[in-house]
């Protein structure tokens, strides 16, 4: 099986210049491909994660402002004011505040929730023959496990699911809605969440509006990604059969078959990064004001780093993937993730011993630096 790639020719190797010529939006990007050079890529305060649409950081000066402007919607414009497109020492001072919310003894407290949500969308599909695992499981048990993390009632929750034949997405408009409204109705009834304490700040001036509704919008977006965590791992398990079967025999493989499918398949397979200096990355000088692609999913098949990179292996035990991210920027809900994913594959094998491809899929870039699948149709039983 090929390795799933962003771009056509990212072979883990230097730091190399993807023309304008090249690349599919006609911008230039600097690729870093390498286990250590992302790792240094990452580590690096030169490399700013306020994304391309900088206002108040450094990169400010180097940025076509009209980009910018062109951001019409509340949700967009939220989103860059929240942590995962902050420097510090905006970044450190906005997750310090959620850190707390997101320790790993609490996000391990979740996993009997993340098991009733999966058993309830399970129970749905039981009695078909064939289903889309994508949006008939995958997207909504996300959907409902960050819910469950933010608090958020039943009522809201449904309103963030997409009808049962519409495709599985989540409109901005609809989470900021979501957003602001949760935020209201913390405000009258305080509960002792996250929401509430970010409230809290918002009051004695640690938190600007537009901050605060960024929270609960970052979480549901940002955790979407766990979509991609289910289908990549369902579809290369299928894939794999002889290692399917140890982990049906063998629950307590499931973990670790999860590390690996976040090294092996990452869905989190770029970030984007923007150089407010000359920065030098594998010897490489990246100049300032570049745009800059760390392909973290590349780095996942750096034979300088894994033995045998290409191959498939639920026993090759820690293996130090990047699918979370690196430095102070590493993903907070990353705990959370690996749960979801463990309950997720390891629940569905065992509810559906004969589970199998109903027809090819392939893994596509489902969103800007996320690679997964559209869709994933499965038999859930033999015939």
């Amino acid at each position: 099986m090929a390795k799933v790639r962003v771009f056509q020719d990212d072979e883990p190797g230097p730091v190399r210049l993807l023309s304008a010529e090249e690349s599919a939006d006609g911008k230039d990007w600097w690729l870093i491909t390498r286990y250590d050079d992302v790792v240094a890529a990452l580590s690096d305060h030169n490399l700013s994660n306020r994304g391309l649409y900088p206002t108040d950081c450094a990169a400010a000066r180097l940025v076509d402002q009209d980009a910018f402007a062109a951001i019409a919607n509340a949700a967009d414009r939220v989103l860059n004011r929240s942590m995962i497109a902050a420097d510090p020492p905006d970044h450190t001072r906005l997750r310090r505040l959620i850190a707390g919310d997101f320790g790993a003894k609490r996000l391990e407290s979740l996993r009997p929730r993340v098991q009733q949500i999966t058993d309830e969308l399970l129970d749905t599909i039981a009695d078909r023959e064939r289903a889309d695992l994508i949006r008939a499981f995958a997207f909504p048990m996300v959907v409902r496990v960050l819910c469950a993390l933010l608090d958020i009632p039943n009522h809201i929750t449904d309103r963030l699911l997409p009808a049962r034949d519409a495709p599985p997405a989540l409109p901005g408009e609809v989470a900021y809605e979501v957003a602001v409204e949760l935020i209201e109705t913390r405000r009258r009834e305080p509960a002792g969440d996250m929401v509430s304490g970010l409230i809290e700040a918002h009051a004695d001036g640690r938190l600007s509006t537009d901050e605060l509704v960024s929270m609960p919008v970052m979480v549901l977006f940002a955790g979407l990604s766990t979509v991609q965590l289910i289908g990549n791992g369902v579809l290369t398990l299928l894939r794999h059969p002889e290692q399917l079967d140890q982990v049906r025999r063998d629950p307590g493989l499931v973990p670790s078959a999860v590390d690996e499918l976040l090294r092996y398949v990452t869905p989190a397979a770029s970030v984007t990064r923007y150089a407010t200096a000359d920065i030098e990355i594998g010897g490489t000088i990246i100049p300032e004001g570049s745009h800059v692609r760390v392909l973290t999913g590349s780095a996942g098949h750096d034979p300088a780093k894994y033995a045998d990179p290409d191959i498939f292996d639920i026993h090759r035990g820690a293996c130090h993937e990047l699918a979370f991210g690196h430095g102070i920027h590493f993903c907070i809900g990353a705990r959370l993730a690996k749960v979801e994913g463990e309950v997720a594959i390891g629940t569905l094998l065992h509810r559906f011993p004969d589970l199998a491809l109903a027809e090819p899929v392939t893994f596509s870039e489902v969103d800007e630096g996320i690679v997964g699948l559209e869709r994933l149709p499965v038999l859930l039983r033999s015939s």
